[in-house]
């Protein structure tokens, strides 16, 4: 048996929920997404009536200042693109490996496979060129990938994967073949796909594949086609004995995986249940596993006439062997709550089964309460899992599952996830570290989202058990990336935290919140490790690199910590506004791309540090602990508005703010979900291009 892969870090944004854990609020509760198309993404002469699916919110929106892209640059760019971006950042997070502390870690031998398969953005240059001023959009999907080991300045093997809708699984069995290989230390895996266009529904309506209700009845009565959905997911893989080296949380374990194609079948696009099993099979003998340690199959179940039996009948020619009795092996597809994510449904499908391992539960596959006819359910081993039901296993056997995702064109993906060993489990117990003064550093691209990072982790820290004092500064201190715009305070305990950063949002000025931005200009220096915490906080937030120093009697973990919020500018190529008859149309200059900054300090703010070592553009020194508001602004900053304006006050207890905290509610098949914001914001004005990401400024730079 080869040894398994850790997946260290996951996130992911689907129909109806914008994290894992709304995602796991909507498995949960069997909850179904998929609904009209959002109002706001339709054009004159679209076809909404095809247009059914599971849609993403704010497909419009980026942070691209945040990344170094300009946003005349990101409204061109491919919406999967910059969602990739975002979420493989998320990703990063969740791991508690930001760029520069990856980079040093792995040497940068860091690997990105992703899987994608439309490329509908270029659609919309072409028909603004044929209805007007001539227009470009999008890129190829090679670039997708490509993008992310650029921002991240990952030097491993980077590719996109299109085999069609096995396009996720194939990109994870590719990472792990790489994995093993020595091809790379560390790989991000992850899967975009969005429906931006309606030329897809027009080729699944001609092509009879739609689904007649509009919804998908994985192996359910009356399945007679597909709903096609968005989701963007990633991943980071690192092998088991590096995980567990470094300390690293692991969500769960890869333990094999298989690809395959089915050859020449009955017809282009029928699928061959002889094929189906043997994918199966292959990744079972590679994860050296039997049929019978499979505990749960996250099937592929798109619902289809043709589909749903004959994987039925590949599965059971694998299970059926191994003495199980009727009905004993439960079996979904995520496909029922979101629809068919395509190139990204074998990653929903994997973040679902990730989520059932956490909460060790299964969850309701929808659609199906009464079950497909042409299935042999009465001598089948396999049986629909319609309920919410603790999942239970014999004596201490770890939970397994098999996840399956199958190409049109015939490339079958099958991949088997094992439950982490107990000890590396993200609810490992730990034991606590005793109180003293401790360093707690916080910061983001700018005022506003420095103001939001606060907010969120008081929500967290509300709604959630307070995690150990010294796991949570060593997570925001060695696990996120440090940004220009810095706050800090000395603590000895997470209620202190807590009731500190509240009062210095209400403005009280005995907070005592160090506050400050990472100057320009600095040069690197070796970390100050040892000193007066309160001056460790205080040359930190100045720019200072500093090293926290772990707790005694135990090493420090990643803890779970909310997302950085993301600003939400509208980055899109505008809407044709003249026919090609018109006879101005000619001599008319090309529109602008549409962007617009979600306040004007991002869209004037200078750039962070990039991913590449590049210092930012501002400076600025912390106005002192007794300070309860943002710094002033210097003279001759870009930044607008008023220069010290303190925080508003903000109830304690109280929601995020930003829209970025709100994703599109789920909604019922047949309602209408409520569109992101459409209307384009103020331009930004043209400048410089920004640099990316900050680097972590106390660990080792890679070599240019």
């Amino acid at each position: 048996r080869a040894e398994p892969l850790a997946v260290v870090g996951i996130a992911g944004r689907f129909p109806g929920a914008a994290s894992l854990a709304e995602f796991w609020d909507l498995l949960r509760t069997g909850t179904c997404a998929v609904g009209p198309v959002p109002p706001d993404r339709l054009r004159p002469g679209w076809p909404a009536s095809l247009m059914h699916g599971g849609y993403l919110a704010d497909v419009d929106r980026f942070d691209p200042l945040l990344l170094g892209i300009t946003p005349r640059h990101a409204a061109l760019m491919d919406p999967q693109e910059r969602l990739c971006l975002e979420v493989v950042w998320e990703a990063l997070d969740d791991a508690g490996y930001p760029a520069a502390r990856l980079r040093a870690a792995h040497d940068s031998r860091v690997g990105v496979y992703v899987g994608s398969m439309y490329n509908e953005y270029p659609y919309f240059g072409v028909e603004q060129s044929l209805l007007g001023p001539p227009a470009d959009s999008g890129s190829t999907v090679a670039g997708i990938a490509n993008r992310v080991s650029y921002a991240f300045d990952l030097h491993g093997p980077s590719m996109t994967v299109d085999t069609m809708c096995s396009a996720s699984l194939v990109a994870l069995h590719l990472a792990a073949r790489a994995l093993r290989a020595g091809d790379c230390e560390a790989a991000v895996v992850a899967a975009t796909n969005l429906s931006l266009h309606p030329n897809k529904f027009r080729q699944i309506d001609r092509l009879g594949g739609a689904s007649g209700d509009r919804l998908c009845r994985s192996f359910g009565r009356g399945g007679d086609g597909m709903v096609p959905a968005e989701a963007v997911c990633a991943l980071l893989l690192k092998p088991l004995s590096a995980a567990e080296a470094a300390g690293d949380r692991v969500h769960a374990l890869v333990s094999g995986t298989a690809v395959i194609n089915a050859g020449r079948t009955n017809g282009w696009i029928v699928p061959s249940p002889t094929a189906q099993a043997e994918v199966v099979r292959q990744a079972l003998a590679d994860a050296g596993l039997n049929p019978s340690d499979i505990g749960y199959l996250e099937a592929h179940g798109a619902g289809t006439a043709l589909g749903d039996p004959i994987e039925a009948d590949g599965l059971h020619r694998i299970f059926a062997g191994d003495g199980r009795g009727r009905g004993t092996l439960p079996i979904g597809s995520v496909k029922s709550n979101i629809g068919h994510a395509e190139a990204s449904a074998g990653l929903a499908g994997a973040a679902k089964v990730v989520l059932q391992f956490a909460h060790r539960t299964l969850v309701p596959s929808l659609h199906a309460d009464e079950l497909n006819p042409d299935i042999d359910w009465e001598h089948s081993p396999l049986r629909v899992q319609r309920t919410l039901q603790p999942w239970d296993t014999p004596g201490t056997a770890p939970r397994r599952a098999g996840v399956s995702s199958f190409g049109a064109g015939g490339t079958l993906a099958h991949v088997v996830l094992e439950e982490p060993p107990a000890h590396l489990a993200p609810d490992a117990p730990a034991d606590p570290t005793p109180p003293a003064p401790t360093p707690v550093l916080l910061s983001a691209y700018d005022e506003d989202r420095l103001r939001e990072v606060v907010t969120r982790l008081l929500d967290r820290l509300r709604d959630h058990p307070a995690p150990d004092l010294a796991d949570l500064a060593f997570t925001l201190a060695e696990g996120r990336h440090h940004l220009r715009e810095r706050a800090a305070l000395v603590v000895r305990g997470v209620g202190e935290l807590a009731d500190r950063l509240r009062r210095h949002l209400d403005g009280d000025p005995t907070a005592a919140v160090h506050r400050g931005r990472a100057p320009s200009d600095r040069t690197r220096t070796e970390p100050l490790t040892a000193g007066d915490p309160e001056e460790l906080a205080r040359q930190w937030v100045t720019g200072r690199p500093v090293r926290i120093a772990p707790p005694t009697g135990r090493r420090p973990r990643i803890v779970p910590l909310p997302a950085y919020p993301f600003a939400r500018m509208r980055c899109w190529l505008p809407e044709p506004s003249q026919r090609p008859d018109t006879p101005a149309a000619s001599a008319s200059p090309a529109p602008e791309p549409s962007y617009g900054p979600a306040t004007a300090a991002a869209s004037a703010s200078p750039a962070p540090e990039s991913a590449h070592g590049a210092a930012p553009t501002a400076a600025s020194t912390s106005p002192g602990p007794d300070s309860a508001s943002w710094p002033v602004t210097p003279a001759g900053s870009a930044l607008s508005g008023p220069e010290s304006a303190p925080w508003p006050v903000t109830p304690a207890g109280s929601a995020p703010s930003g829209p970025e905290s709100a994703s599109r509610p789920a909604t019922p098949a047949g309602s209408a979900p409520s569109g992101p914001e459409s209307a384009p914001r103020p331009a930004t004005p043209a400048g410089p291009a920004p640099s990316g990401p900050e680097s972590s400024p106390w660990l080792a730079a890679p070599t240019a």
